[in-house]
């Protein structure tokens, strides 16, 4: 895990320039599959649903009660075992409910790309949290993050991860 903190970037005659406060950053090269669904209808995603993507469970200690955070869960490969429809879920903390979702249908059994943002905005505390990342397909068969046919692909070059960053507002 790398972590930058900035409290301010500003010119010499002290004019802010940015309101990064820090950024927190998990990347995984580990393939993960599994066959939980999570189904794709109109009920909102609980974490008993889908497979735990629990390398990229990732901590944040905000410095602010005040401040925002975006966190963006990159994942450069899912496959699915026929076609169908694949979600990704992010949640907080051990809570059931669902911070944010996205959902990608697969025509094939070919690989995707999927990219999840969800800025929080409001009372963050200033207490440690943990994200978390799901993934499931809509059916009962084997969804799969950085492998395909049930091996790892592209040697650990295009990892899968999670970034939150912080920002002052």
């Amino acid at each position: 895990m790398s972590q930058i903190n900035v409290d301010t970037i500003a010119t010499a005659a002290g004019t802010e320039q940015a309101r990064l406060v820090q950024v927190v950053n998990t990347t995984s090269v580990a393939m993960a599959s599994g066959s939980t669904t999570m189904p794709n209808d109109d009920t909102v995603p609980t974490n008993a649903e889908g497979n735990a993507l629990t390398a990229l469970d990732t901590a944040i200690t905000p410095t602010n009660t005040g401040n925002n955070l975006l966190v963006q869960v990159n994942l450069p490969f899912v496959e699915l075992a026929s076609a169908g429809h694949i979600c990704i879920a992010l949640y907080q903390d051990s809570s059931a409910a669902i911070a944010a979702c996205t959902n990608y249908t697969a025509g094939s059994t070919a690989g995707q790309s999927i990219t999840l943002n969800h800025f929080i905005t409001g009372s963050l505390g200033t207490s440690a949290t943990t994200f978390k990342v799901r993934f499931g397909a809509s059916t009962s068969m084997v969804s799969t993050v950085n492998g395909y046919g049930g091996s790892r692909i592209f040697g650990g070059v295009a990892p899968a991860s999670i970034t939150i960053s912080e920002i002052r507002v």
